[in-house]
């Protein structure tokens, strides 16, 4: 894309961080085996026990007076999907995802555009499963200042 939205770089940023989520190297779970932007139903068959979509969720003024002009506070949320819900290591699951989640942001500042502010941690809240369904989870949700412009690459 030759120019890309703020916004979009933002989430793309969170993206690679979560894909290096891997239990081989060093983390909890294995989150970043399945990351997905497009929110859309998915083949049930096809996904792994854990996955993350990687949407963006809020965006709002700027709330520190050097960047009100020039930048916007952009939320992004990354949505860990675990298979078994009710299992009963669902909620230890839970709180290992958020854990990783977190600890994949804290050391990456080089995957963040420069003119960009470093996230900072939202955040976090179960999604327990609903009646019927095999899958609960966690929302973890990131915030920076992004700019208002349009970056061209």
């Amino acid at each position: 894309m030759a120019n890309t939205p703020p916004t979009w770089r933002f989430a793309e940023a969170i993206e690679t961080c979560v894909k290096r989520i891997r239990v081989v190297d060093g983390y909890l779970t294995d989150i970043g085996q399945m990351v997905v932007r497009e929110v859309a139903q998915q083949d049930e068959a096809d996904l792994p026990d854990t996955y993350a979509t990687v949407v963006l969720s809020e965006i709002m003024p700027a709330n520190q007076p050097a960047v009100v002009r020039t930048h916007v506070d952009a939320q992004v949320s990354v949505v860990v999907m675990l298979r078994h819900g009710h299992a009963p290591d669902a909620q230890y699951r839970m709180h290992c995802a958020i854990a990783d989640v977190q600890q994949c942001i804290r050391n990456a500042q080089r995957d963040f555009p420069q003119s960009f502010q470093f996230p900072r941690f939202v955040s976090a809240r179960l999604l327990p499963p609903v009646e019927g369904m095999a899958w609960a989870g966690v929302e973890v949700r990131f915030a920076a200042h992004v700019p208002l412009h349009v970056i061209t690459h």
